[in-house]
Formats: structure tokens, sequence, C-alpha cells
């Protein structure tokens, strides 16, 4: 499209238009450069808009042009259906004659445009010129022949095949476009928005007095009179920038947009030269005008803030009327902010509380808040304060063995610009009659130094981490509530109760119990081995078995690298991976198996592996080397994946994860509900029977040092087909189906890890599988579905210390969030939804039991911003210590990341689409913490520890 564009200069308002290459409208003067008087008092600058760089809208007539569908007979399928006449100067056809009273020419002539986007063919187009008269007579009366037609060659447009026709006063003329087939013949059709002018040469054996034409229709259709137009007369204040601009290179830029949403003008403006300018846009269609600013145009605030608006802001053309209009620019300069000095000195008992850390606090008024944190005998800064009247508030310190409480003394202030502030922080002691003794009962407490923690809930008080024996504690009798942990040392469980303390707490029975199986367990929130040591789990999804094949996708080709399973296994473990989630369906596990052997595939070289699993910006740490596969299978030469079982899907499936355990990975199996509906279509006991049935593969398939290693995840994002955790509709109740299918699998594998999802609870925007809030007010505001009875039922069970809550957490480009998908928004969402159940648990009656938490899926291309904000506080989230900046929750040290796959359509995969290169950035992300090349969020990442880095 053709612009109008204005640039004001100092000392010379030069407004050129640009249309069609006519130079339209020239300098008015140059005294509005320095105007100071109202707008409406200015100078005004004329700028007339030509009609051919104008796209109409139905409000401006101009769709009338086309032939209307509803006007269409005989063409109404054909592509001369996008052509019009183009009306010059209000007419749509114009006539000359000359000669003398034995022979007269005359001639018609008019203009035939593509309106279309696209290239079209003529395929018979039908222009009639009705009314022709020479001399008051029809053409034919009055012995008129047409000579010859000619046709301009402009625009690309090709030459048209033109025969024609007389009867009466009419002139019938038929176009067709030259004959073409094949890939290559756009130059035989008319190009988009292409014109074409036809000359008709007629000549009569006469003088002629008059030649006149009454009509001209196309296609049966006669064209209606020219659009009709208005004026705009738009003043630009931008003298409040005036300070801003301080060369004559300062330039606003503006546009006008039609009503058809086209850039018909553009303004450059000098806010020190011209801080006060009007224009006004003759010969504009009738509709609705808006102004654009282009932000990128405006002057450094310096720090401050630039406003803009046009009044109105959808600016009415009427027709043959001036509509006025007015954009004006604000600036708000930056504040000069105050800052303030908190001192710490001479603190009493700085060497009981010698490891207690900074001490967080807040710098509070009514509208703002700033966070800090101070050491003892130590000072902090804190700028950026706005006017304002501030509370001091810090935590205090406590150290409920000895029974030593300090609270910090309150501070008041007032800040106002550019001012700077000490203020000395003192602490007072709590009298013993502010506290209350509670007594620890421990029971087989073992020889290993053992520490007890806690945390109150309204955050009163940081605790010193205290040796855990026999004998009595002391609390403040203003906390309501404050959770105890207790870590467990390796070779033992820990279990107590309550697991809260509040003012009527008397005692707490600990006990310990030391762990004689091999299988995973939990204690404390968290996965333990047989030794009590925390297993940190870092997965990888690899999906196959659920999607309607037989084996685990991208094992397709002969590349030594990406088609044999068991390299792709080894190069998984090189990665760090030491967890995998196997997606699966019960119906494709019931199929025959397909085979996957590959010939004239090679075994992958060291040099090979090297290749493709060095991270190009990383030197390998000294002394590290790819591990090799700590039990690898029998190859035949120039053969892969020779050695997968071939008799059933099944054996394959038991095969597979049995090599996986073998090679030191945990397996998480997960009945994949998005592919397999048999809980909905078999029922619930019938789908808990297949689980056992599975269990029962897995136990005799297998030697116990593999099946141990296998954990069970139930039902995939049971939100899919709406299962609540109540029964709903026909759908079952997910509580009872979860402990239905326990109960089963328990029966021949009593110490397996079970993995839970959520479900029901998107009023809380919770992703698939991430529905656990138990809270009943937020559930009965939110209309949640409610898992209390699962839990509760699960404390009762034998296997609860093998539950563990599996959520699913994905970013907006897969779940389409526009809030709280990061920082304190994301950390709330996760925390109501399951984080709590981390770190105070789930109580009855003050019984608490925290459950571990894994995270079953996340992922993403990491490409998109709101991505990286999202994976930025996930980080924080999942490294959490007790961080009040990013929710109370415990570490969450296990994580299955989605996917492997190259072919999972929203996220991608480790690899990309050759299934053969790793996508670095994700690896980058899980081991060092960078996003999109350069955000360090924290040193090792998620604890991913790929085998070039110690």
């Amino acid at each position: 499209m053709k612009n109008n564009t204005i640039f004001l200069k100092p000392q010379m308002l030069k407004i050129t238009s640009v249309l069609i290459g006519i130079f339209l409208a020239g300098c008015n003067g140059g005294n509005s450069s320095s105007s100071t008087t109202p707008a409406t008092q200015g100078v005004i600058d004329n700028i007339n808009i030509s009609r051919d760089s104008q796209l109409a809208t139905e409000v401006s007539v101009e769709p009338s042009l086309l032939i209307a569908d509803k006007q269409i007979s005989s063409k109404a399928t054909s592509d001369s259906s996008c052509m019009q006449i183009l009306p010059q100067n209000g007419k749509t056809t114009t006539t000359s004659y000359s000669g003398n009273q034995y022979y007269s020419p005359a001639q018609i002539k008019f203009t035939l445009q593509n309106k279309c986007s696209t290239y079209i063919n003529l395929n018979g187009l039908t222009a009639v010129l009705s009314g022709v008269n020479i001399n008051g007579k029809s053409f034919s009366s009055a012995g008129g022949s047409i000579k010859w037609i000619d046709q301009d060659q402009l625009n690309g447009a090709p030459w048209l095949n033109i025969s024609s026709a007389t009867s009466g006063s009419n002139i019938t003329l038929n176009f067709t476009t030259p004959s073409c087939s094949g890939n290559y013949c756009d130059w035989a059709k008319m190009p988009p928005t292409s014109t074409k002018t036809i000359t008709v040469n007629t000549a009569v054996n006469s003088g002629i007095n008059s030649f006149t034409v009454s009509s001209l229709t196309l296609d049966g259709v006669t064209p209606p009179p020219a659009a009709e137009s208005g004026s705009l007369q738009l003043t630009i204040d931008s003298s409040s920038l005036k300070s801003l601009c301080t060369t004559a290179n300062c330039a606003i830029g503006l546009d006008l947009i039609s009503p058809a949403s086209q850039k018909i003008a553009s303004i450059n403006i000098n806010p020190k030269e011209s801080p006060v300018y009007t224009v006004k846009y003759n010969s504009l269609l009738i509709g609705n005008y808006t102004v654009s600013v282009n932000g990128s145009s405006l002057p450094n605030p310096q720090g401050g803030s630039i406003a803009y608006k046009t009044e109105p802001a959808s600016i009415p053309v009427s027709k043959n009327t001036t509509t006025s209009a007015q954009t004006t620019f604000s600036y708000t300069p930056a504040k000069v902010l105050g800052s303030l000095t908190i001192t710490n000195q001479n603190f009493p008992d700085s060497t009981l509380f010698a490891n207690i850390g900074g001490l967080p606090g807040s710098v509070t008024s009514t509208n703002d808040s700033y966070p800090f944190t101070i050491n003892l005998n130590s000072s902090a800064n804190i700028s950026g304060l706005n006017t304002g009247n501030y509370n001091i508030r810090v935590q205090g310190l406590a150290d409920p063995l000895k029974g030593v409480y300090y609270k910090a003394d309150p501070l008041s202030l007032s800040i106002v610009d550019s001012q700077s502030i000490a203020k000395n922080l003192t602490f007072s002691k709590l009298a013993t009659s502010s506290l209350h003794k509670v007594t620890f009962s421990v029971s087989n407490l073992p020889t290993t130094a053992t520490n007890v923690s806690f945390a109150g809930q309204n955050a009163a008080f940081k605790y010193n981490m205290d040796s855990l024996s026999n004998t009595d504690y002391w609390f403040a009798n203003n906390e309501s509530a404050i959770a105890i942990n207790i870590a467990a040392p390796a070779g033992y469980t820990v279990n107590y109760s309550p697991q809260v303390i509040t003012p009527a707490t008397t005692n707490i029975s600990v006990s310990f119990q030391a762990i004689t199986n091999s299988y995973l367990t939990t204690s404390n929130g968290q996965i333990v081995d047989s030794s009590g040591n925390n297993i940190k789990l870092k997965g990888i999804n690899w999906f196959g078995f659920n999607n309607g094949g037989t084996m685990l996708d991208g094992l397709w080709s002969s590349d030594p690298l990406s088609g044999d399973f068991s390299t792709t296994v080894q190069r998984i473990k090189a990665l760090g991976f030491n967890a995998v989630r196997l997606p699966f369906s019960f119906k494709d596990l019931a199929k025959s198996a397909n085979n996957f052997s590959h010939s004239n595939c090679q075994m992958a070289t060291n040099a090979q592996l090297l290749a493709n699993l060095t991270n190009p910006s990383v030197i390998p740490a000294s002394g590290t080397s790819i591990p090799p596969l700590s039990y690898a299978p029998t190859r035949a030469s120039n053969m892969c994946n020779d050695y997968l079982p071939n008799n059933s899907t099944m054996d394959r499936f038991i095969w597979v994860i049995d090599f996986f355990a073998r090679n030191g990975f945990y397996v998480l199996i997960d009945n994949h509900l998005r592919e397999d509906q048999t809980i909905l279509n078999s029922g619930v006991s019938s789908w808990a029977n297949q689980w056992k049935d599975l269990a029962t593969r897995i136990k005799n398939g297998m030697p116990a040092s593999s099946s141990s290693k296998v954990m069970f995840d139930l039902l995939n994002e049971p939100d899919n087909f709406g299962i609540r955790w109540e029964a709903s509709g026909s759908n079952p109740s997910l509580a009872t189906a979860y402990l239905t299918a326990m109960d089963a699998i328990s029966t021949v594998l009593p110490n397996n890890i079970y993995m839970v999802e959520g479900t029901g609870q998107s009023g809380i925007n919770a992703n698939w599988g991430d529905g656990f809030a138990t809270n009943k007010t937020l559930i009965s505001q939110s209309g949640l579905s409610d898992p209390n009875g699962f839990f509760t039922s699960v404390l009762s069970k034998p296997y609860v210390n093998q539950v563990v809550v599996s959520p699913h957490v994905y970013p907006p480009t897969v779940t389409n969030a526009s809030s709280n998908y990061f920082g304190s928004g994301l950390y709330n969402r996760l925390n109501n939804s399951f984080g709590y159940l981390n770190y105070t648990g789930y109580c009855v009656n003050s019984n608490c039991h925290k459950f571990p938490v894994a995270i079953g899926e996340f992922g993403s291309r990491l490409t998109d911003n709101r991505d990286l904000q999202f994976f930025n506080s996930f980080a924080s989230y999942l490294n959490s210590s007790n961080d009040a900046n990013d929710g109370k929750h415990q570490p969450i040290y296990n994580w299955f990341y989605w996917s492997w796959n190259a072919n999972s359509g929203d996220t991608g995969g480790v690899v990309d689409d050759s299934w053969k290169n790793i996508n670095w950035n994700r690896i980058d992300y899980l081991s060092r913490g960078i996003l999109s090349g350069q955000i360090v969020i924290n040193p090792s990442g998620i604890g991913l520890q790929p085998w070039y880095i110690k």
C-alpha cells in the first residue's frame, strides 16, 4: 500500500505525500515550529489522500464496486468475480470524437481492475456498453462500426483476447486471458490489483455532433457511483516532551490508520521545533480512523514515563464534514527516591546464634513493601523508597532447646524524595513467662547425631537447628502453629506425632526404625533408599508403548546412535538421567510385537558417542568419560535391536523395564489415560486387576534387584476425561480407583512406590494431574474436586510410606496460562495444590504425614519468553530450602522431564527431529540452570549431572 508521509524539521514544515509518485502538498510556512498557541489557532497543513491509495470498507461503499455474490448468476464461480470497473474522476466511461462531415472516428474508454489478492484467469468476462448514441440515434442506426480495440500494457497484465458485437445502441465486449497450462502461467493471468484500460475505437461515415454512453455493466452489474468522503483535522500536542528533545533528530512517528486497518499517512514530529501541530487530511473514505504512535520513536524518558492519548480514540469521518481529533503526549519525570540504612550492633547472644544466617525483614508502607535480609552485628541498605511512612519488621531469633528467644523491636520512619535515613535495629529477649514447654520423647534414637528444625506458621522467629534428644524444648506462646522437621540419619526412617506444635501441645513422640529391606520408601516427605539416604530421581519420559506402538519410539533408522535401543539407553544415562518414565496402554501391551531389528546398523563408536554427547559450550571435567552400560545385550554383527523379544509386546515391555533397572535406572510405568480408557470402559475392578496382573509379570519376569526399582504411576492426567476425586456421572471416583489399584498391587509387590496424580482443580489454575488442594475453604470457594477422603484413607493403609504425589506442571505455551505462571503467583498456586503436602503434610487430628513430591511431567521448547519466566521461577521452587520468597516447602528433588521423544508436538524432545542430535538448551537448563543461553538460575540447575560434569 502507498503511504502519505510528513517530516517536520527545524525552521520548516516539509509535507510530502507519496501517492503514485505525485507530490501532493508543499511547505505552508515555518512559524508552527515555535508555536505555543492553542492547536486550533496554529497553522493547518492540508493533505489530500488519493482515492487509489485507500482500501474501502462496507461503510465506505467500496465493496459494491465488486460483483456481489447475490448479483452474480453465470459467473458465480468464475474468477471474473474479482473484476470491477475502476472509476476515473467519478465516471465509469469517457468518450471523445473528431472528424468531418464525411468520416468521423469516436472512442469509448474505461478501466478494468482485479480487486482480488491473487492472480486470476478471465474466462469470458462480459462488458456491455448501453445507450451508445451518435447524434441522438442508436449506434447501429447511425451507421456506427467498431474499427479496433486498444488495451494498455501496464501492471504486468497480459494481452487480453477481446471479441465484440453490436446490437442497436448496445456494444458487447467479451474478455479472456491467454490460454496456458502448467505451473508457470502467472504471465497469462491478471495480477493482484492490476488494471487494464480498454479503448473502443469506432467510426461513422458522417459528421458527429454528439456521442454518448448511458451506462456500463460488467457481467450484468452496474458499477455504483464513486465512494463518498470527508476530512479529518488532527492536532498533535507534544509540548510536554520538549525538554526531552535536545537535537533536531528527535522525531516521533505517528500513523493514520484507515477503517480498513491500512496505514494511509505518516507524520514525524519534533516536539522541540513543533510542539503543537495541526494537519488536515482530505478526501478520506467515510468510517472510523485511529492514530497509531510508534513507541520506539519516542525520546528517552530519562527514567520517567511517557504517555499519549488520542481523543476520540476512534475518529468518525462522515460525508462532506470535517472531524477534529487531538493526540496529546504527557511526561512524568522519574522520582528521586529515598534510601535507608539499618544497622544492628552488639547483639548479646551472637555465639548462640552464630550459624543462624541472615534474618529476613521488610520496610512496609500502606502501598509499598521492600524486603531485605540483615545479619547479626551487620547492616542492610534499602534503596528506591517512595515517599511515605514506613514500619520496619525483622524476624526474631529462637533456640527452643536453650529456651532463648529474641524479638526485633519495632521501628518506624518517614521518607521523602532523595532523603537518606539511618536506623539502629535492637532486639528484646522474651521472658520465660512468654514460653511454654514441650517434652520430646524419643525411642530408638540413632547413635548418629540427629537434628530437629522448626518453622512457625506466622514466621515470627527464625529457629536455630537443634540436636534431637529426650528433653524439653521451649516455644513462644504467640506462635499458633510450628512445623517440626526431623531428618532421619542414613539407614533409618522416622515417625513423630504430632508434627505441628500449638500452644496446647505438651509432648512429642518420636520413634526411629532401622531400614531392613532394599526397596525404596519415604520418610519425612522424601523418597529414601534402604539406608535412609535421599533418592533424587532425575528422570526422562520416553513414550511408545502407549500410542499404538509395540516399542519405544525413535528406533526406526539404521543410524548407529539413534537406531539401537541399548545405545540410546547409554546416551540417556550419560546425560545424567537415573530414572525413566514409560507411558503404556494395556491394550497395546496385548498386541503382537513388531520386529524392530535393523541390518546394516553398526555399533556406535566411542568417537561417535563422544561427539554426540559432549555439550559444545562445556569443557568436560578432568577425568570424566562416557560411562558404559553395566548390562549390555549381545548383538549380532551389523545389527540393531536383534536382541529384543518378539513374541509379544507384554514380554518386550517387561524386558525393557528389566534392562533399564539392570543399568541402574529407576523405572516408573504409567497407564496413559489419553490413549487407554480401560478404567472407563471396563470399570475400576477390571482395571485394578490388570494392574495386579502386570505387577505379577514384573515380579516373575525379572530378579528382585530389578523389580524393586519399579514404581507405579497409576493413571495419567485423570482430568483428560473429567475424572474427579469423587464419582461424577458415569465416571468412577479417582480416590476409589487409586485405593483399589494399590490394594491389588500390594498383594503381589508390597514394597514398591506408587505415584498418584491429582485432578478436578482447574478452578485454581491447576495443570493436568496437578490437583491436590485439601483446604476446605479453597475447595468451596473455587468449586474444586475434594481429595480429603483419599488422603484420610491412605493414612490408615500399610503402604502409606510408599505413596508419592506426582503433579504435572507445564508453562504457558502448553497450558495457555495468562497469569500465575511465574514468581509468587506460581509459588502460591503450587503450594496450594501440593507444596503443603510436602511441608506440613496432610493432617488428621494433629497427626500429619508428609508426602514426597515427584514432578511427573514438565517441559517446553524453551524459546518463548513466557516459558523462560516460568522455568526460571520453577527452578527456584524446586530448589527451595524453606525460603519464604518461593513458598514454604521442602526441596523437590524428584522429577521426570517431558520428553526424550522428538515427536512430542507441544514440547519437542531432548533429541531433535533426527532422534540423534541433542537439544542442549534442555540439558543446560536441567544441569546448569541456563535459560536462553544467558539466564543463570542456579549453577547446578535442578540437579541433572551429565557425564562431563563432576
